[in-house]
């Protein structure tokens, strides 16, 4: 279900819903962080990805993001200053199935970058520094890339978890 658009006889087209909410609105550090997310995506990722959360400045600039890909995994990238700094895979034996829950979670602070779904960590990256965010959008990122998902679960913590957090939390 979607917001709806009220119209007569002349046909409207769809901006995609966004709910973006700034970061001084809760408990955020930028120094580190971790997402966790329990989701189900429905159908095949439209870009090659589907944003599932992604911190931001309002531009591709300076981000954080979890994403689902097309062959049915999760990654993380980092960007600060227009560079990426970071990207971590999930590992693609743990896949997920499209229409079926899966857990994803991602933690960072700088030169640590971590991910795990389903249980399973990922690559980790040691090298790379941090954005600076303003703002949390779900299911969309600072450009025209949508998800088309249902997100049951979200938790934002403002450290880093071990590898081993992420992989206890991910367990589905």
């Amino acid at each position: 279900a979607s917001s709806p658009i009220e119209t007569t006889s002349a046909t409207v087209t769809r901006a995609g819903d966004t709910i973006t909410l700034a970061t001084t609105l809760f408990a955020h550090s930028e120094t580190a962080g971790t997402l966790l997310v329990k989701s189900i995506v429905y159908g095949a990722a439209t870009y090659g990805s589907d944003r599932l959360v992604e911190f931001n400045d309002g531009t591709a600039n300076e981000r954080i993001f979890i994403y689902a890909t097309s062959v049915s995994t999760g990654n993380a990238l980092v960007t600060d200053g227009a560079v990426t700094q970071a990207t971590v895979a999930a590992s693609s034996t743990n896949a997920f199935t499209v229409g079926t829950a899966f857990k994803i979670g991602a933690s960072w602070a700088a030169n640590s970058f971590r991910i795990a779904l389903n249980g399973t960590a990922g690559t980790e990256d040691t090298a790379g520094t941090l954005p600076t965010i303003t703002s949390l959008r779900f299911g969309s990122g600072a450009g025209s890339v949508f998800s088309s998902q249902y997100m049951q679960h979200l938790v934002h913590l403002p450290r880093q978890m071990s590898q081993a957090e992420l992989n206890t939390w991910t367990t589905l």
